[in-house]
């Protein structure tokens, strides 16, 4: 299953002759792979599954006359999460899960941030924060 949801509103303001617009674009994209190679009944399958969810939030600013839109805020954040779920005779067989986060864009006060989390089994295996910059981070939610 591949679902995509993305879009633009744009906010344009006129104060005693100055113009100034503020645009909030959006996309979260959601792809799903299951698979169940084996099923007899509600006490016997195999079920594995793979889904990738990002979040790209971009927000833009211009005033007067100009035809280029700055960049005041951006988050792009993905998750890919994998599990699995088998049972034989209605007792779990397997089971599990993994899962990684990486979320990059800009804080508050507009500096860059880079973290990416992974988790496996239902605990926090591994968490990492690195430098990034905010034109990195916009041509890379830009790509889709």
């Amino acid at each position: 299953m591949h679902q995509r949801d993305h879009g633009a509103t744009t906010v344009t303001t006129r104060t005693g002759g100055r113009t100034s617009a503020q645009r909030h674009a959006w996309s979260c994209p959601i792809d799903v792979d299951m698979d169940i190679p084996v099923y007899g009944d509600h006490n016997n399958y195999d079920l594995r599954a793979a889904v990738t969810q990002r979040r790209v939030l971009i927000d833009t600013s211009r005033t007067g006359s100009a035809r280029v839109w700055r960049t005041d805020a951006v988050t792009d954040d993905t998750v890919d999460s994998t599990g699995n779920l088998a049972r034989t005779g209605g007792v779990v067989t397997a089971v599990g899960g993994a899962s990684a986060e990486k979320c990059r864009g800009t804080a508050d006060a507009g500096a860059c941030y880079s973290r990416v989390l992974e988790s496996a089994h239902g605990w926090i295996t591994s968490g990492q924060e690195s430098r990034c910059r905010v034109a990195d981070v916009v041509r890379e939610a830009l790509k889709g």
